[in-house]
């Protein structure tokens, strides 16, 4: 999957697993803040910087990785007439204060979300969850929700 993303063969000292399986992490472990998950990590991710990560988790390439990631487990998520599907949005926020590029979400906090689908009678091996649209900066479900096809 990498290949694909970056074809022109860089390497990173961080490198786009380790950083997926950081995330996971430091998501299982609750986690706030780069520098506790550089800390938990830092035999993963190479590096005991906390500015290395943050600067790996906005490089373009590495969400490329993780979208195509989402799209290969999402191919097996196809709800039949009478599937049982609940959807919900979620919310990723960040401090205002911390560097990123992340758009405003109030006036205290930035990030975005994701609106995403949970097939509740889904087979055994098949994934249950679909990511159904990514948002940048603030939004509000009953207004997102409209512009998803269904």
């Amino acid at each position: 999957m990498w290949e694909e993303v970056e074809p022109r063969k860089y390497s990173y000292d961080i490198t786009p697993w380790a950083l997926v399986q950081s995330v996971m992490i430091a998501f299982a472990a609750r986690l706030s803040g780069l520098r506790d998950i550089t800390e938990f990590c830092a035999h993963l991710l190479h590096t005991s910087n906390f500015s290395s990560l943050s600067h790996a988790l906005s490089r373009a390439t590495f969400l490329a990785f993780v979208r195509r990631m989402v799209e290969i487990v999402e191919c097996t998520h196809r709800p039949g007439k009478k599937a049982i599907i609940a959807i919900d949005g979620m919310a990723v926020t960040l401090p205002k204060t911390q560097r990123h590029n992340c758009k405003k979400f109030n006036d205290k906090t930035v990030g975005g979300g994701v609106v995403w689908s949970y097939m509740v009678t889904a087979a055994r091996g098949v994934c249950p969850v679909k990511v159904l649209k990514i948002v940048q900066g603030a939004w509000h479900d009953s207004v997102i929700m409209h512009g998803i096809a269904l």
